[in-house]
């Protein structure tokens, strides 16, 4: 067998030659057989390589074609013969016929050698034919499917950007705007932003400039340093307490520039970001206006208030004071003037008069200590005193005063708390909220306690009955000078009302929550500090 080769330095024509069969030059290889040697000779060959057995068809060993049993003649074939042993038909029964054969071209090797579609008969069966060449229409009709899906693509996403960009373009003219109002707004109410960066107070520069100080960040112990120390502690807890604020809203006496405190108000919230760190942010107010103007109205107020008083307080202590005095004089005069008297009927008159007497007593000095606590004569002595041992205290000292049929509870913190009062005049005050209790209260129980407020920094001292209760409609009244719920009852309605300015005087406030028919709870709220 000769085969044409090309020459690699020189591209000059040369001849292998090979002698297998009668083949000649410029004749056409046929594989008869597929082995080691056979496949070496189809690559190398210069002619087009033929084959008649389907072996290695159309996987890149350079053989054009043949007529050969193809491997879906071969796959049909066999799927038939399978169906009829599926059916019964032994396949001893089966006679051994020839395979179906068909004229076979492979695209690969085609174009390797320069042939053309067009130049293979029309009844070969051309495979591994690309899709653009089998179907060009198809291929074509897709291809331009395929680029005016694009351009519309494009085209949607250009409009969308376009779109977005007015919207920025307008979202950045309306925020300019925004800022612009916020900002003769803040200029003109005396407001600057601020916040916290790296644990460092960041104000913004028109704030220092109102100030007449330089632009400067401040460490929390630099931001003390303007804190009146009166408010020390609820600035401390509001920092330990920083994560979880929100919407918070505190006023602190401030000196800035050096010329004096002024009350300024702090808002601002603590967020998470995704990151996991926070961020905290607000607005910073002066409001020395508002609180002078605030004094000024309380002032005006007070002076209403003591204008009404006076009349008030005549025709009360004209009330108050003819009833014991009224059962005095008369029973005084059965005394003096009634000789047939048993020494039963003495002894009740006596105690009559001596009970009236003390009435009288008691009216007059709660008249004067509450004149003298808000003259500002009376002194408070403030010391600081643990909670837990004020209550255990107060609890052992009523405990034989409670009557018997009546349960003496006490409910205290597990928190250990301090707090800075007068102890006597707090001491006081409870004691007239349980002298009430028990006054009101025929069955049930009277608990004394207390218990730590964290997120206010506070503690709420506390009693409770299950008495009478109050009705709403009285319980806004429940703490005006003379106000009694009883009119019959003794006393002279001060209770209350003193002990109100004493907590007040204290730095604290009082609350009551009631119902009728259920009980009462009078609660005392004071700033505290926890211990060790």
């Amino acid at each position: 067998m000769a085969i044409p080769l090309r020459n690699a330095r020189n591209h000059s024509d040369a001849t292998f030659m090979w002698v297998l069969n009668r083949s000649y030059r410029d004749q056409c290889y046929i594989q008869l057989k597929r082995d080691y040697t056979t496949i070496n000779i189809g690559s190398i060959c210069g002619s087009p390589s033929l084959t008649a057995i389907n072996e290695a068809f159309g996987f890149g060993e350079k053989l054009l074609g043949g007529y050969i049993t193809s491997l879906p003649i071969q796959v049909e074939e066999e799927v038939k013969a399978a169906v009829r042993i599926l059916h019964g038909v032994s396949p001893a029964d089966m006679p051994i016929v020839e395979s179906r054969k068909e004229y076979v071209v492979d695209w690969n090797t085609m174009t390797q050698i320069g042939l053309s579609k067009e130049s293979i008969p029309a009844k070969y069966r051309i495979i591994n034919i690309p899709f653009s060449d089998k179907y060009p229409l198809l291929w074509g009709i897709s291809v331009a499917s395929f680029i005016l899906i694009l351009i519309i693509l494009f085209a949607s996403l250009w409009w969308l950007y376009l779109r977005e960009q007015m919207r920025k373009k307008q979202a950045l003219i309306a925020l300019a705007d925004e800022k612009e109002t916020l900002s003769l707004a803040i200029e003109g109410g005396m407001t600057y932003a601020w916040r916290l960066d790296n644990g460092c107070f960041v104000f913004e520069d028109a704030f220092w400039a109102s100030q007449g100080l330089n632009s400067r960040q401040l460490s929390f112990k630099e931001f003390m340093s303007f804190i009146h120390p009166d408010h020390w502690e609820g600035v401390k807890f509001n920092w330990r307490n920083l994560k979880s604020a929100h919407k918070k809203i505190v006023q602190e006496l401030c000196n800035f520039d050096g010329k004096g405190y002024q009350w300024w108000e702090f808002r601002y919230t603590t967020k998470q970001l995704p990151g996991g760190e926070y961020k905290t942010a607000g607005l910073l107010l002066n409001i020395q206006d508002i609180k002078d103007r605030e004094e000024e109205l309380e002032a005006a107020r007070l002076l209403a208030e003591k204008a009404e008083l006076k009349q008030s307080f005549l025709a009360n202590m004209s009330h108050e004071i003819r009833t014991p005095l009224n059962s005095i004089v008369g029973f005084a005069n059965i005394l003096a003037l009634e000789d047939g008297l048993s020494s039963v009927e003495r002894e009740e008159y006596i105690s009559t008069i001596n009970k009236n007497s003390e009435l009288l007593l008691k009216l007059i000095n709660d008249i004067l200590e509450l004149s003298r606590i808000e003259s500002g004569y009376m002194s408070f002595s403030f010391k600081r005193c643990k909670v837990r041992e004020l209550i255990d205290d107060i609890y052992m000292t009523h405990q034989v005063l409670i009557a018997p049929h009546l349960e003496f509870l006490k409910e205290v913190d597990d928190t250990p708390l301090e707090i800075n009062v007068d102890r006597e005049r707090l001491i006081q005050v409870l004691t007239n909220f349980l002298n009430n209790a028990c006054k009101f209260t025929e069955t049930g129980y009277i608990k004394l306690g207390y218990s730590y407020l964290p997120d206010e920094g506070k503690v709420q001292i506390y009693v409770e009955d299950t008495g009478r209760g109050i009705p709403r409609e009285e319980q806004r009244m429940i703490f005006s000078r003379f106000y009694k719920q009883n009119e019959f009852s003794q006393g002279a309605g001060l209770g209350l009302s003193i002990c109100q300015v004493i907590i007040e005087k204290l730095g604290g406030k009082i609350e009551l929550k009631s119902e009728v028919g259920k009980g009462s709870r009078f609660t005392v709220i004071l700033p505290c500090r926890v211990v060790s």
